[in-house]
């Protein structure tokens, strides 16, 4: 029996020899790390902000963002080396994708919205060893056969 990796199946924000080098990107990166990190900061402290959601019945949330590009245009990476950044700041991202072995299947996520798709992608993401492992570290069973609550999900994430 051939043995295989726990984690295999779940794309990892750690940079490889297969990254393009050099990073050409280091300015709008850091462009992005300030935003990213004033949103961080705007809701995980006492802000004005954070005090006016609160007040309206709203949780804090970290602004949306998005980074488009054309193909190979070093969009994976640029998210990598985000993910770096927080790391070192002990900010824990949660790397998901729409590539490779999460890709988008039109016949079984047709029928729903998008922000489905992406919330299967971040719990499978945020999955434990032994629940990928009890559907064959396969994404796409895993999306057949398991349904996942909001407090599972936290539960994995030690939340």
């Amino acid at each position: 029996i051939q043995q295989r990796d726990p984690s295999e199946g779940v794309p990892s924000a750690a940079l490889t020899d297969d990254d393009w080098k050099p990073f050409i990107g280091t300015e709008d990166l850091e462009k992005m790390m300030e935003r990213v990190m004033d949103g961080y900061n705007n809701n995980t402290m006492a802000s004005p902000r954070r005090s006016a959601d609160a007040s309206r019945g709203r949780r804090a949330r970290i602004p949306l963002m998005a980074l488009t590009r054309f193909s190979l245009g070093g969009k994976t990476r640029t998210l990598k080396e985000l993910a770096v950044r927080l790391l070192e700041k002990k900010i824990l991202p949660i790397y998901i994708t729409f590539n490779d072995l999460t890709s988008y299947h039109r016949g079984i996520e047709g029928g729903f919205p998008w922000v489905c798709s992406l919330l299967w992608r971040i719990g499978w993401a945020a999955a434990t060893d032994e629940s990928r492992q009890r559907v064959g570290n396969s994404f796409w069973r895993w999306l057949k056969e398991v349904i996942v609550s909001e407090e599972t999900i936290r539960e994995w994430l030690g939340e």
